[in-house]
């Protein structure tokens, strides 16, 4: 979608696994995106606060602050609230972590294993459905988004 790199979109990706974040770093780079990396939830919500991602792929089995609790704080928070987040998650068959995911705010629900293409598409078609929802770009603090419970439809792929 060259609509998405007519300017440089920048997804942060929260996994713990360096085998992890390296996958879906090379993913998105060969897809055009520029990537910033957190190893767990506690850094993952720092970075993002700073620096306002135009998505976040968030693992949900990580130490110091878990995926979901990570995904409740940056939508409560002013400057990430519009931010889509796709949850990605080796637990995807479990009903109480996919139930919490949403709850808690996320844009799209991935089960791992995924492949790159998968997550391409699945980061693309958040930051569509964002934009497309009026929703500010990074850094412009001034727009009101939905916010927690903005519920997209879940992946099914």
């Amino acid at each position: 979608m060259s609509d998405l790199r007519a300017r440089r979109t920048t997804v942060l990706v929260v996994e713990d696994s360096p085998e992890g974040r390296d996958i879906y770093t090379t993913a998105l780079e060969a897809a055009g995106f520029d990537v910033a990396q957190a190893a767990d939830g506690a850094e993952g919500i720092r970075l993002a606060t700073e620096s306002t991602p135009d998505a976040v792929v968030m693992n949900v089995s990580m130490p110091h602050v878990n995926g979901v609790d990570a995904v409740e704080i940056l939508k409560a928070h002013p400057a990430t609230q519009h931010v889509p987040i796709l949850v990605v998650t080796g637990h995807g068959s479990t009903p109480s972590i996919r139930e919490g995911a949403w709850e808690a705010g996320c844009d799209d629900f991935l089960a791992k294993p995924v492949s790159p293409a998968e997550l391409v598409a699945a980061v693309e078609k958040c930051i569509t459905e964002n934009r497309s929802r009026g929703n500010p770009e990074p850094g412009d603090a001034e727009g009101n988004g939905p916010g927690r419970g903005a519920r997209v439809r879940e992946s099914r792929t």
